[in-house]
């Protein structure tokens, strides 16, 4: 088996310090053109394999920019992803990419993930977040980044905006065979989406259409809103409700506001010493309209 060449024999074989060497491989524009042609002539002589995480060990830095993206089914994110790369390198850093599908909880694990890697940028596409992820970024702290990862604004965390709804839902006489179908909505309407004039709101909310619930969210939704009895007469409520129900939802946005957010809690820590999380929301008078008008 052939022996590894190390880094020291690199620099004792070219006459130029480890340091150089290490510098002319993760950071070649910092090492004049001469210098970096002959290191990197006899790199691809001998094979050298240059040990990443020994270097950023030494000098506190990894070299590495995270990108965290919902897709890359999508040209816009290949072409956004494709500009960052070229324009990192350019600077000397590789870029580390990680794909959420648009899913919140997947984010919340590549960014615990990634932060153990020590990078030294961070992109997140999008603007919701689990309270976990905005924990992990503000848990970040480091010299080189004392506010925290992404961080640099002091907006992490804050502008917190939720989806508040309103629901009605009514019983009918007569059998809709309303659980057959799509469990979502089934019919949606944004006539009310936008923002007008003769409105006392900013913005909108969506109308949806919703079917009967399932059999088994029958039961225990009905048992909880005291709809359906336990004893002789359950089964008899529950023909009652199942197939004969539907509802309507209001789905409305928050606006962004700063007083809406999430901090860390430093008088609630964990087994490993980290503070928690801390709360801050009030539903602003424009969302209370937005339901009110739906």
């Amino acid at each position: 088996m052939k022996k590894k060449i190390t880094i020291q024999e690199v620099a004792k074989k070219t006459g130029y310090s480890t340091s150089t060497i290490s510098r002319s491989i993760s950071n070649p524009s910092v090492v004049s053109s001469k210098t970096r042609v002959k290191i990197e002539k006899f790199i691809k002589k001998t094979g050298y394999v240059h040990n990443y995480l020994a270097g950023s060990l030494k000098s506190g830095k990894s070299g590495f920019v995270i990108a965290i993206i919902p897709t890359l089914r999508l040209s816009i994110f290949s072409d956004y992803i494709h500009g960052i790369k070229e324009k990192l390198r350019e600077n000397g850093f590789e870029l580390l990419i990680g794909v959420t599908n648009y899913n919140l909880k997947t984010e919340e694990e590549l960014v615990r993930k990634f932060v153990s890697y020590k990078p030294e940028g961070f992109i997140i596409v999008g603007t919701q977040h689990t309270e976990a992820t905005t924990a992990l970024l503000l848990n970040s702290k480091s010299e080189a980044f004392p506010e925290g990862l992404l961080n640099d604004n002091g907006l992490v965390g804050k502008n917190l905006m939720l989806h508040p709804l309103a629901y009605v839902e009514g019983v009918f006489d007569e059998d809709l065979k309303s659980s057959i179908g799509p469990h979502g909505c089934c019919i949606l309407s944004q006539e009310f989406y936008e923002t007008r004039g003769e409105n006392d709101f900013s913005r909108g909310y969506t109308m949806q259409i919703l079917r009967g619930a399932p059999p088994i969210e029958i039961a225990t939704t009905g048992y909880f809103m005291r709809q359906l009895s336990i004893g002789k007469n359950h089964h008899q409520d529950f023909k009652k409700l199942f197939n004969h129900t539907a509802g309507i939802a209001i789905i409305s946005e928050d606006l962004p506001e700063l007083h809406n957010r999430v901090e860390l809690d430093y008088e609630n820590k964990d087994l490993f010493g980290l503070p928690g999380v801390k709360i801050h929301y009030e539903m602003s008078d424009n969302t209370k309209n937005i339901l009110k008008h739906g």
